[in-house]
């Protein structure tokens, strides 16, 4: 019978981590949120023209960056499923 080991399993899979994917990520959703803020503030001052341009441009980075995240987040998580493979390599 074999002795069982008491040690919990690891919180990450081994592999590498791809940390200037995760910066660029973050770099991408904070960029986003920032055209967003100006998008929103040029459709109060009334200028709905600008403030749509900003907004696209915001969908434009914060969606991809977004969705980054949420796959690093899930692989932390230890969700089955998610590994690092599933995130660009920038040749870190």
């Amino acid at each position: 019978m074999k002795k069982r080991s008491r040690s919990p399993p690891p919180l990450r899979k081994q592999g590498k981590i791809p940390y200037k994917t995760i910066l660029l990520s973050l770099l991408l959703t904070i960029s986003g949120l920032i055209f967003f803020s100006v998008g929103l503030t040029h459709w109060n001052n009334g200028s709905v023209t600008d403030s749509g341009l900003y907004w696209l441009l915001a969908s434009l980075v914060f969606i991809p960056g977004c969705y980054h995240l949420v796959i690093f987040m899930q692989i932390l998580r230890g969700v089955p499923g998610y590994d690092y493979s599933m995130l660009p390599d920038f040749n870190d």
